[in-house]
């Protein structure tokens, strides 16, 4: 079937003179998902997913996107499976997205971005963007432009860490890190992680963008971490990590071919990031036990009352303040470890980020206020940022049971929104 020329219309996108195509004629009534066990065929699924124009730096939506897929029921939070071109189909989907502690539904068409090429010397119409191995199978394709709808644009996709996009379709908390620890203590965390139910993603920083190493692995290209495993060989045990390449090709090509050592993953991966999941996820993955209590906490920088600045700033005292107890038995005292995130609404909408950083004091009194005199002496336990290229700071440790101050903060008192998030492995009194 020829796609109708009413239905073809002219793209805005700034990065190419594309056509934006109704998919209806392209697939001719295929179904949305091919695979009847979807998203359970990994070969489809995670290797399939391509991306059309690599120049696009778009790697970071769908490394997160190849390490949803590995969750049936995570993916249907975020695409409800009951849609397809059926009866009864209207050209609309509906996605759902995790924004700053609840979920909002995105409804798009099935207009699609399509470039114009030559097929056996006949017009053939190419999908822009994200696109599966199956060539009429788009569920990939719709996820892209949703998640598009919701950010502002295709152009407000360049660039960015697939922790974000996570964060987005989980309501999960990310923390990143790198892989400078030893090569024992790095496959014992990825492998407690990974049975927390946890999503993680890995990247090289080495060498120019999207070029190969002697291994395979590309630079500043994210990978997702999928699996663990510990065989035993003559030499002795051996530390098994399983990556893949959300492109769906350029794979590792050393050791092993299906997996890598940890101390090969050392040596080409540089930092990790992992998605702790929310309490809604982790209710859609069977078998995952809830590793960590949960609150959360909304809250606005506004000049002249709560726009603080940084911690240099005679103003510091200013900014909102949170007051966390961390408790313990009367008999022992374990540390407590825990997870604090201060995330900045909008920034992508707003095509701009600020710097945004978060600091942590011990107190003596669970509703002490910190004044500026009291914010010079002593100094934060813990602190992380200012960070100008995440909407995200996190402070992921372990301090005695106590009570502590929370103090989120953004440079040159500047106003915004934000979100605090504390995860701890015990019921926590933060207010």
């Amino acid at each position: 079937m020829e796609p109708p020329p009413s239905k073809s219309i002219k793209s805005t996108h700034p990065l190419n003179d594309a056509k934006v195509l109704d998919t209806s004629p392209i697939v001719s009534q295929q179904p949305l998902f091919v695979d009847s066990t979807f998203p359970q065929d990994e070969a489809l699924h995670v290797e399939g997913i391509k991306w059309k124009r690599p120049k696009v730096c778009n790697c970071w939506f769908l490394s997160a996107v190849a390490c949803l897929s590995l969750y049936p029921q995570l993916l249907e939070q975020v695409m409800p499976m009951e849609q397809d071109f059926g009866d009864g189909y209207n050209g609309k989907f509906r996605f759902q997205f995790w924004q700053y502690g609840r979920w909002v539904e995105v409804v798009v068409d099935d207009l699609l971005p399509t470039v114009p090429t030559l097929q056996n010397g006949k017009p053939h119409y190419t999908l822009l963007f994200v696109h599966s191995k199956d060539k009429a199978e788009f569920w990939s394709s719709l996820l892209e432009k949703a998640y598009a709808k919701l950010k502002g644009g295709y152009s407000a996709l360049q660039m960015g860490f697939a922790g974000e996009a996570l964060e987005d379709m989980t309501g999960g908390l990310v923390q990143s890190s790198n892989t400078s620890c030893p090569a024992s203590e790095l496959w014992k965390h990825l492998d407690n992680m990974l049975q927390k139910g946890a999503l993680i993603c890995c990247g090289n920083t080495q060498g120019e963008v999207e070029t190969s190493n002697l291994m395979g692995i590309l630079s500043h290209h994210m990978y997702s971490v999928t699996a663990t495993k510990e065989i035993q060989t003559i030499q002795g045990p051996v530390s098994l990590l399983r990556v893949r390449n959300p492109w769906g090709h350029t794979e590792w090509i050393g050791p092993w071919r299906d997996g890598i050592a940890v101390e090969d993953f050392k040596e080409n991966f540089q930092f990790l990031e992992i998605c702790h999941l929310g309490p809604q996820s982790l209710l859609e993955i069977d078998g995952v036990a809830k590793p960590w209590d949960y609150k959360m906490y909304e809250g606005r920088w506004v000049k002249g009352l709560s726009a603080g600045g940084s911690p240099t700033s005679d103003y510091f005292w200013m900014n909102p303040q949170f007051s966390l107890t961390l408790p313990g038995n009367d008999d022992d005292n374990d540390l407590c470890c825990f997870i604090v995130s201060v995330m900045q609404k909008h920034q992508r909408l707003r095509r701009a980020t600020q710097r945004v950083a978060c600091q942590i004091f011990k107190v003596d009194d669970p509703h002490a206020y910190l004044l500026q005199d009291q914010l010079h002496s002593p100094q934060p336990l813990l602190s992380a940022g200012p960070c100008a290229n995440h909407r995200e700071v996190v402070i992921c440790s372990s301090l005695p049971p106590g009570r502590y101050i929370i103090i989120p903060s953004l440079e040159d008192c500047s106003e915004g929104e934000f979100l605090v998030r504390v995860l701890t492995e015990k019921e926590n009194l933060t207010r």
